[in-house]
């Protein structure tokens, strides 16, 4: 049993329950970050298997998204989010959803973070075992607000760029080019910011895989990841161990 109280970095629970949904988290960081690049952004960080603590005087008081965004903050690598450090909740927040946690990540997560401030919220199921595997909102004045999903793609008006399934895979699209942004492609721009770097090159089907070649499996199915993301994985609105993040710089 995990203490909360001390606001702990780590549940010490595997980073996903199925190697899509990693993969996923990890292809999502990294597209998300070289997409800040790319439009010039600087103070920004983008970051995910993570606690979100929102409550300075309960560490119970904690959400775990699997990707955030958060614009205009200094750069620097968290290990957890505390807004009352921050400011601010991160301003794009996306849940890659399973079986286990489908009902948190479409109901109070949905309502949560829009109550902590939050922009934008994403629901993707890898699986599909969700009628509407892709899910987007909006929040007005804290109440989220459908943003329109057709064939698979959604455009995020805060990045002002395009989300697209891909086979099993959820991409970031690179507005210049309109086609999806690949770890093998982002790893490029990521050694000033910090972020960890992929090991081979990602195949453009969707089905990613070169670059999480081996691994040991982890509990719940979660396998290697890119050098630097850790294997901790939340429990429902629980953290993780490690995490994975990069900052503007």
């Amino acid at each position: 049993m995990v203490d909360f109280s001390s606001f702990s970095e780590s549940d010490g629970a595997p980073m996903a329950e199925r190697v899509e949904n990693m993969i996923t988290m990890v292809e999502i960081m990294f597209g998300m970050n070289y997409l800040m690049e790319i439009q010039g952004r600087t103070n920004f960080a983008v970051g995910g298997n993570q606690f979100l603590f929102y409550n300075e005087r309960n560490g119970n008081d904690h959400l775990s998204p699997d990707v955030y965004v958060a614009l205009g903050v200094p750069p620097g690598l968290r290990a957890t989010w505390k807004t009352w450090l921050e400011g601010k909740c991160p301003d794009l927040v996306m849940e890659i959803t399973s079986v286990s946690t489908q009902d948190e990540d479409t109901g109070t997560k949905l309502r949560r973070y829009g109550e902590l401030g939050a922009r934008e919220y994403y629901i993707y199921d890898p699986l599909h075992t969700l009628v509407l595997p892709l899910q987007a909102y909006r929040y007005e004045g804290g109440r989220p607000v459908p943003l329109p999903v057709a064939r698979g793609r959604v455009r995020s008006p805060l990045l002002g760029a395009e989300l697209r399934v891909v086979g099993t895979y959820l991409r970031v699209v690179d507005p210049r080019t309109g086609e999806p942004i690949l770890c093998a492609t982002a790893r490029a721009g990521t050694a000033a910011s910090g972020f960890p770097h992929g090991r081979a090159d990602a195949d453009d089907r969707g089905g990613a895989t070169g670059a999480y070649r081996g691994g040991d499996q982890g509990r719940g199915g979660g396998g290697r990841t890119p050098d630097g993301c850790g294997q901790g994985r939340r429990g429902g609105s629980h953290g993780e161990q490690g995490g994975c993040g990069t900052t503007g710089g």
